[in-house]
């Protein structure tokens, strides 16, 4: 289980530091601020680690592609909600930033319900969920995009910090299962996020 996680996350790491690096100027700055963009965020920070220990519970209940396709597809639909938000996005009859912020307080109470109870769901559903929770978080990064920084490397940055986060909370998963006194903490961690997401909703 755990090799499948620390392998599905090295190849999505690869080739990202690779491709900053072919940068320079600006690209290298907006490097930098996209990776420091979801370690800065709490919510954004609770949402990733809640993916990768999903993931990792979604795979060591049976589904054993979802080390693999869980996180791929959070990246996936998280580059493609920022590249909405660079577009200039417009959701007819919406204020856009307060949706955005209700979506990412709703993907983080759903994720810590989900990790509370141990839900067990099948791939073809929690794959779609995945992606729909991945685009409010890409949305809020693309908003943010700093006038200063160049959209690509912004772009690299934050996609490698959450890949970095996504497999945090797989090994957190992986280590909480070998170690029977560590297994409490996936529901307490499932609570906080739930209520954090909560709390958002409310304020």
């Amino acid at each position: 289980m755990k090799r499948n996680g620390i392998r599905a996350a090295t190849i999505l790491t690869s080739a990202v530091p690779f491709a900053a690096s072919a940068h320079t100027g600006h690209d290298t700055y907006g490097f930098f601020v996209g990776f420091s963009h979801p370690l800065t965020g709490a919510d954004h920070m609770m949402a990733m680690l809640a993916i990768g220990m999903w993931a990792m519970s979604l795979n060591a209940c049976g589904s054993k592609n979802a080390t693999r396709a869980i996180p791929t597809m959070f990246l996936v639909a998280m580059a493609s909600g920022a590249l909405a938000a660079m577009s200039g996005l417009v959701v007819p009859f919406v204020e856009v930033v307060s949706f955005i912020e209700t979506g990412i307080a709703v993907s983080v109470l759903l994720l810590g319900m989900l990790l509370v109870g141990g839900t067990r769901l099948p791939l073809s559903v929690t794959l779609p969920a995945t992606a729909c929770f991945a685009v409010f978080h890409g949305m809020a990064h693309g908003a943010e995009l700093p006038l200063s920084a160049h959209a690509v490397g912004y772009t690299l940055g934050f996609l490698f910090a959450t890949t970095l986060l996504i497999a945090a909370g797989g090994a957190l998963n992986a280590y909480a299962r070998r170690h029977s006194n560590a297994r409490i903490a996936l529901p307490v961690s499932g609570g906080v996020f739930a209520l954090a997401g909560l709390y958002q909703l409310m304020g």
